[in-house]
Parts: C-alpha cells; structure tokens; sequence
C-alpha cells in the first residue's frame, strides 16, 4: 500500500494553492497561520511541541483569504484567467444561511470542476452528501469538523494537492492519447484511400503507414497508461505490454479476448462493468468512464481508472473500442485514509466524536422501529486528568489515555459480554479525557451497570510510564436508549448529566440518568443565567455585619458579605448561588466587584469618623487566587478607592492552601508586604496543617461558627474552642469567634481571651445605611 506522504511527494506540485472562505476573522486568521511561511511554522511548532512532518513544508503553500461568497469566486476566476487555479478550497456553508453556503459550492464548482472543496463546519450534522447533488463530484467534496487541528489540515491540503496534481497530469495523459488515436485513425483512412486509388504509391503508403505505427507505439510507451483497442465486428481486443505488466503478467500471456478482461475483474465489479460498457456503444455517449478492480496476478486487486471512445460509422453504429487504464490504487488508498482519519481519534485509533454519533443516531432509529431492541450509553470522564498532564507533561497524558483506552477495550471484549452482547459495542474517544461507550442488546439497567463497575475496577489499578506509576479514576454517566429519544444530543445530553453527578458523589463511581437530574440541570442552568445577568442588573449588593473588640466591647470592623435579590425569587441564598459562581468562574468578576464597593464603603467611613480605626473584612475564593493577578488587583483597588491598605483584612479559608499551596503562597507574600492582613477563615472545618501556619503570614484565626454554637453541649466542645485559642496566642496570631449568639457565649469567649467576636448577639447582616448608624451610636458589649 503506497502511504499519503508517497503519494504527496510523487505528484505534489512546488507549490500548494490553497483558499479559505470564512465570515469568522479568527478562523481566517487560524488559516494564515496554519499555512505560513516557514519561519511562522517552525516557531509556531515549536511552541506546540511539534515540528512539521514529511511533505509539512509551510514554503509550498500559497494560501488566499475571503471573507464571503462575492470574494471567493472572483479570485477563482482571477486564478484560472491567469493559469494558477486553486487545488483546494475549504469554507464553511453554514455562514449565513444553509441555502447561501450551497450556492457559493454550486458556484465554485461550476467555475471550476477540478477543484477540490472541503466543508469546514461546527455543525457535526452536516455531511457532505446533502450537498452532493448541487456540487458534484463527491469524491471532490469532503468534510473536515471544527475546531481543527494545524497538522490535520495541513494533511488535507497537501494529499488533496497531490490528488488534484495526477488527476489534471492523467487528464493531460488521456487528451494527449485521444489526439494520437484520432491522428492514427485518420491517417490510416488517409493511406487506404491512396492505396485504392494510385497502386503506384503503394511503397510510400507503406511506408506511411510504418512510420504511423511506430509514432502510435512511442506515444503508448510514453503514456505509461495500458491500452486496448476492441475490434467489435471480431471480438478481438489487443492489449498493450503495459496491460499485461500493470496486472503482474508476462506480454500475451493471454489471448486477444475481451473476456479476459471481464474475468479478472473484482466479481462486484463485474456486472456494473458490462453495462457500463453496454449503456455506452448503445447510447452512442462521446466518452467512457469507469473505475472498477482488477485481480493482480499475486492475487490482489488494484483499482483501475478506465477512459475509453468508440469509434463509428455514418449510422453511429460502433465497430472499434479504443481506450486506456491507469492504476489508481494508490489514490483509493490516500481517499480511503482521509475517511478514516476524519472519522477517528489519531491519538487512541477510535471512532472520533463524528463517527460515534452517526453509530449512536443509528442505535436511536433501531429502539423506534423496535422497542425491545434496548441500548446503554455510557459516558465517561477521567477524574484529575489535568493533574497528571500538568505533573509528568502532555506526553504522560497521551500514554494514559491510549492506555485507558485499551483497558476499557479489554472490558467489552471479555468473553461473558461478547457471549451476552454479541459484538454490539462501539467504544470511541469523545474527545480530551471523555470516552463514550454504545452498548447494544441490553435488557435492561443492569447490564450496563456491570459494565461500568468492570471498568471502573480495571482504572483504579495503576498505570505504568517510564518507571512512574500514576492512579487514575472515572466517572460514569448511564441513560437508557429507548424510544423516547430522536436526537443524539439530548441522549448525550443525558448520560453527561448523569455522569456530573456520579463526579459530585465522587471519585471512581457511576450514576444512572433519570427525569430528576435533568429538571435539576435546567434548574441550575437557570440560575447561572440569572446569576451572570444579576451584576449588570444591579441584584447584587452587599451587607455588613459589624465585628466586636472583646477588650472595649465596641466595634472595631465589619465583614462585607455578598446577597442576591431576585426580582422573583426573593433573596438566594449565598450557599446556593456561591458555590455556582465558582464553578462557573463568575465569582472572578462579581468577587472584584465585592472588593471594590467593599473598600469604597470603608474608605467613606473612614473620611466620615477619622478617629475610629475600623476595618473591612472581605472573602476570597480559591478561583480568584487561581488567577494569579489578585495582589496587583488588590492594590489597584486601594489606589482607586482611596482605603489604607491596613483597614483591608483579607478573609481566606484553608481549602485554598491545600489545592496548591506553593503557588499562592508568593501571592500571599505580596498581600503581607503590602500591608494587608490575611484572616484564615473557618479554621478547623477542613484538613487543618499547623505547617501552613508557620509558612503563610496570617494575622488571625476565624473560629467556625458550628464551634461556638457546640460550647454549650460540654465540656469536650469547650475545649476544642480553648485548643485553638491556645494555638492562635502561640503563633503570635489572634482569634475571631463567628456566631454568637448568647451572652454565655460571649463570656465564656473573653475569659479565653478570644480577641473579636461577631454574631446576632451583637447585630445580624445589615444594610451599608444602618451600618453607619451603629458606628455613629458606638454601642458597647463591655464587661
């Protein structure tokens, strides 16, 4: 088998015309890049931790840009007016209307039949065959899925350039050949009518006649194409040494007999040949055209391209069939690996996303038609992947998604599942760490269940990479294909559902989907969408609830805390809405947002009563830190807002330390050095390490309100109150005790010399209004 990279460097040109029409300028733009000059690649390559590949020289392509229709065509017609048409062309048909994307195909195609058209869509829906019959041919029309990948395009412009590049020589080849025919025929008409009207010049007909034969059999050698001439009134078909030679065999090792040809051809090809060729002297049509096999002499078959051309009398009756064959294989083979590179994962060799559908689409038309024809599909997501791509590097998680892939492959061909299912599975990589599973032949749940509990066994045993053992986990999501479905999106739409909630229940387990989770989904998803319309339409605000020094029993600060009124739902809760915002990475933009009204407010206090040092507590999530820009947006806000950056206490809980406490310790540093105080907040409520105290520059510990509210259930609680007391005192830190609530609370706190305290006791959450008013009144809580 001759491979693509063969086949580009036998027929690629020097160089690679290529257009791109596009409406999006960043596609546009992804095009310039992909086919740059080589200076552009080599760095871009280097980058991306590739270098170009064979026949990947970015110097050989010329690639022309068009935002439209309009602009397409006349730079086609530009093109071919000057002898430089374009071998391929990719664009997008659904930019603007279904209908506009098939004109401007229709279109470059009727400019130009030879050019090779290439759909570049995010609509997985669409296939080129809806197309085909206002664009034709299909083998000059293929499909590519985006997003893209700069080596996966550049693959098909170069083996569609070397494609286009032997289609027009072969062109060449038969136009050439037909001339010489014709010349033949017409100088042998020539010659016979000399012959019967002077004998005299006999010599020189002869003469004539060699050297007309000679010139014929030069210009067969020079073609390197297998010739035939079929005398119809005979029967009798001459076959050219290159004939014999293209199908392994020895010149005339075989009679002058049509049937010759017909028996080594490919037994589905037989019969559609025939006709062909019958459809073709009866109808009288200009040309003939045809690819079928032919059987090799070593057994295999090659594909053959076929042009022929009868030869007729005044009644257009044929009496001669003259014509060539070329070996295509090679071609068929390039096309058949485009195919199966568009439809599969390069990385696992699985059926791609593309493919799955379309196997999934089927599997939904089978259950309507029969309802007992069950079917499970099983969606699965690799927990902490990103952990081991950004620890051992990508060519870790390469090795570990080809493993996973083969572990889970061994799964569904154990011998008890192929005895239950027969082979009616389908596995495929779904795409980065997600692999999707079509289970066929199911009688209920339960089938699939045992299938998910199998693979996840098989995962939670360790991967092996150059001496480096790595633990991997999965989270399974299952919904039943059953009639209720017509789409493939809503039934992946279902099983990604489930398998989210198999990953909030944890790691290395599987959830079934049913009617709840999808009601909950919208839910949520509705409460997103409210969440990300509620800073522009001013739903968010922020309450204060005031802090007490224990020494004077006055206030000393305030902890800004974040509310959300919904003009219909009333007040969400932050323990509702929180969480969502950093899932969702909204917490970034509405966390800055806090921070700046938070310091404004405190700023206004502080110009309203200069004499009172007052502070301003503000929470700060982990995502806010994962940015790695909160010291200098911090700092920012400072200098707008006109705050001392002492009056800023900084409220963080533990979690964050934990995720990656190297990286935000330098974040924490530059905090300190700026004069703001960090509090760790909810101290005790997580994995509590004495060593991160000693690392990061704390001022203060948060008690957690659920400490405070258990003192008054014993002795026990009490202690573990006074423990972290005694903790804070010994590392030079102070304590704030949240949520209290009782005057026994609050005493109990000060005989454990607990600096500050907040709660109800002293004042609930309230208005930035009645905050001014209790620093204006000064109540005490003295002793």
């Amino acid at each position: 088998m001759t491979s693509a990279p063969e086949i580009q460097n036998r027929h690629a040109p020097t160089q690679i015309r290529v257009m791109a029409v596009d409406d999006e300028p960043a596609t546009l733009q992804a095009y310039r890049w992909v086919f740059g000059s080589p200076e552009v690649w080599a760095d871009r390559g280097a980058a991306a931790g590739r270098q170009p590949g064979a026949g990947e020289l970015p110097g050989r392509f010329v690639l022309h840009t068009c935002s439209g229709a309009d602009q397409a065509t006349q730079a086609l017609r530009d093109a071919i007016a000057q002898g430089e048409p374009y071998s391929v062309v990719f664009f997008d048909p659904l930019q603007g209307t279904t209908e506009e994307g098939v004109s401007t195909a229709a279109a470059i195609r009727q400019l130009d039949p030879d050019v090779n058209i290439v759909i570049v869509t995010h609509h997985a829906e669409l296939r080129p065959e809806r197309i085909a019959a206002q664009v034709r041919p299909l083998d000059k029309l293929l499909y590519l899925q985006k997003p893209f990948q700069p080596h996966v395009l550049r693959h098909f412009a170069s083996t569609l350039a070397a494609k286009w590049s032997a289609e027009r020589a072969l062109q060449r080849s038969h136009k050439d050949l037909e001339q010489l025919v014709a010349e033949r025929t017409r100088e042998l008409e020539r010659v016979n009518n000399q012959l019967r009207t002077d004998i005299s010049r006999r010599r020189d007909v002869e003469r004539a006649l060699v050297e007309s034969q000679e010139r014929y059999a030069l210009a067969a050698r020079a073609a390197n194409d297998a010739l035939w001439d079929w005398d119809l009134i005979s029967n009798r078909i001459y076959y050219s040494e290159r004939w014999f030679r293209m199908l392994g065999l020895e010149p005339g090792e075989f009679l002058p007999n049509p049937e010759v040809w017909f028996s080594r051809a490919h037994p589905e090809d037989r019969q559609p040949l025939r006709l062909a060729i019958q459809d073709h002297l009866e109808e009288g049509g200009e040309h003939f055209e045809f690819e079928h096999r032919l059987r090799h002499a070593d057994g295999s078959y090659r594909w053959i391209h076929c042009r022929g051309l009868a030869v007729r009398d005044k009644n257009r009756v044929a009496s001669r069939f003259v014509g060539s064959m070329s070996d295509v294989t090679a071609r068929k083979e390039a096309e058949a690996q485009l195919v199966h590179d568009a439809l599969h994962d390069a990385l696992t060799g699985l059926p791609n996303r593309v493919l799955f559908i379309e196997r999934l689409q089927h599997a939904i038309q089978v259950v309507r038609r029969n309802p007992n024809m069950l079917s499970a599909l099983i969606f699965l997501d690799l927990d902490n992947f990103k952990v081991v791509n950004d620890s051992l590097g990508h060519w870790a998680g390469d090795e570990l998604l080809r493993a996973v892939a083969g572990r889970i492959d061994r799964c569904l061909r154990g011998s008890d599942l192929v005895a239950r299912f027969g082979t009616e599975q389908s596995l495929a990589r779904f795409g980065g760490d997600e692999f999707t599973i079509l289970l066929g032949g199911i009688r209920d749940h339960d089938d699939a269940i045992r299938v998910a509990e199998r693979i996840l066994r098989e995962l939670s045993q360790p991967f092996r990479f150059r001496g480096q053992e790595v633990y991997t986990s999965a989270s399974i999501g299952i919904a039943l294909v059953d009639e209720s479905y017509d789409d493939p999106s809503k039934l992946l739409r279902d099983a990604d559902i489930a398998m989210y909630r198999a990953k909030a229940s944890g790691r290395s387990s599987y959830a079934i989907f049913d009617t709840a989770m999808h009601e909950r989904a919208v839910q949520r998803l509705d409460l997103e969408t409210a969440l990300r319309q509620a800073m522009e339409r001013g739903q968010l605000h922020l309450q204060y609830q005031p802090v007490i020094a224990l020494d004077s029993g006055g206030i000393c600060g305030f902890e800004a805390l974040l509310r959300w009124r919904h003009p219909n739902r009333g007040l969400v809760a932050p323990g509702e809405f929180v969480p969502l915002a950093e899932e969702t990475g909204l917490i970034n933009p509405i966390g800055g947002w806090v921070l700046r009204e938070a310091c404004l407010q405190m700023s206004a206090w502080q110009r309203a009563f200069p004499a009172r040092e007052l502070f301003m507590a503000v929470n700060v999530s982990s995502r806010q830190f994962a940015r790695q820009d909160l010291a200098r947006q911090v700092r920012s806000t400072l200098e707008e807002t006109g705050l001392e950056p002492g009056r800023l206490k900084l409220e963080i809980t533990e979690s964050v330390l934990l995720e990656n406490n190297e990286t935000f310790r330098g974040t924490l540093e530059q905090l300190h050095s700026q004069g703001v105080a960090l509090h760790m907040d909810d101290f005790g409520t997580g994995y509590s390490s004495l060593s991160y105290l000693h690392r990061f520059p704390f001022e203060a510990l948060k008690i957690d309100r659920s400490f405070v509210k258990q003192m008054e259930q014993g002795p026990r609680n009490q202690e573990l109150v006074c423990s972290i007391v005694k903790l804070a005192h010994a590392l030079g830190m102070r304590t704030t005790a949240e949520g209290v609530e009782t005057e026994e609370q609050l005493s109990w706190l000060r005989q454990r010399r607990c600096q500050f305290a907040q709660g109800f006791l002293f004042s609930r959450p309230v208005d930035a209004s009645v905050a001014r008013r209790l620093i204006e009144e000064a109540p005490s809580w003295a002793d």
